[in-house]
């Protein structure tokens, strides 16, 4: 990082107001509760007050903003995917990225470099082609081109991977960019709490609880580690922690079921037939399966690796 940087983050000639105000409290209820505080959840809570007028809001956090997938994602933008809904699902994306420096009056880093989608066998340029076809049909800049012309983009590669998987060729899709992501939870962060939008940090939440309405479970309230808060609306945006959420409040539905019996057969958790159905799975195989091939019914190896039960 350059001094000159530097020194003017520290100075205090220019002093940066707070991304946000961290409310002192959580009220015993809000509209909407929004668990994680990372891209999705901050821009859902972002959305619903500048388009939709709902600023009574809570988003919840375990850890800080930004914390989880938000801050260690690859950073690339891109919709240059194979279905059509996904393509056009990104392209939309693509263009609410390109104003969001402007809308949050923050620098995102947005920078649009190009994207290669690179193809080592001739089955995958079958896919790359195919890839390209389904872009075009939604007026989405994607090009098949050959190794040639990746070489030109990119002089510095090993175009034979190693002489392992040589480069054959590319799907080229011009608008990719990337963008600091992380800075795009804080951007939509500070825009939420414009608005009215609580974010509270270093808040867990311990489950979920809900009431049987006659149609179906229904949110009730969220219990956190700060306190309860009573909501009808929840959305769950914590990416890879998502079961342990859901767990969370089926597991609550099943404690009350025990008090209730006949409540149970109406609120138990919905997947249980399906997952009781599916076969157990294997054990894991033997990682010496060569040096124990055919299996042999020895003591020690049957103990250590399981060989002769693989």
């Amino acid at each position: 990082m350059p001094w000159r940087l530097l020194k003017y983050g520290l100075t205090r000639s220019h002093p940066e107001p707070r991304m946000f105000t961290p409310p002192d409290a959580l009220k015993s209820g809000y509209d909407v509760v929004i668990i994680g505080a990372g891209g999705h959840g901050l821009a859902s809570a972002y959305y619903l007050a500048r388009d939709h007028g709902i600023r009574n809001i809570a988003v919840i956090e375990k850890g800080y903003v930004g914390g989880g997938n938000t801050g260690r994602n690859t950073t690339i933008i891109r919709s240059n995917y194979l279905t059509p809904e996904g393509v056009q699902f990104y392209d939309e994306s693509i263009r609410l990225w390109q104003d969001l420096s402007q809308d949050f009056d923050l620098n995102l880093f947005y920078s649009t470099r190009g994207h290669f989608t690179l193809a080592h066998t001739d089955a995958s340029m079958r896919t790359m082609r195919w890839r390209a076809e389904v872009n075009k049909h939604f007026s989405v800049d994607s090009e098949v081109v050959d190794a040639q012309a990746v070489h030109e983009a990119i002089p510095h590669m090993d175009m034979s991977a190693g002489g392992h998987a040589p480069v054959l060729g590319a799907l080229y899709h011009a608008p990719g960019a990337i963008a600091r992501h992380d800075a795009v939870a804080w951007g939509y962060g500070r825009g939420a709490d414009r608005r009215g939008v609580e974010i509270h940090q270093n808040t867990e939440v311990l489950g979920i609880e809900t009431e049987d309405t006659g149609s179906g479970p229904r949110v009730k309230a969220v219990v956190t580690s700060r306190g309860r808060i009573e909501t009808r609306k929840v959305l769950c945006a914590v990416a890879g922690s998502t079961p342990r959420h859901r767990d969370a409040r089926w597991r609550r539905v099943r404690d009350r079921a025990r008090r209730a019996p006949a409540r149970a057969r109406r609120s138990s958790y919905p997947c249980a037939e399906w997952l009781r159905e599916q076969p157990a799975r294997r054990p894991p195989r033997c990682r010496r399966r060569s040096a124990c091939s055919p299996p042999r019914a020895n003591a020690s190896c049957a103990s250590t690796h399981r060989c002769a039960r693989a």
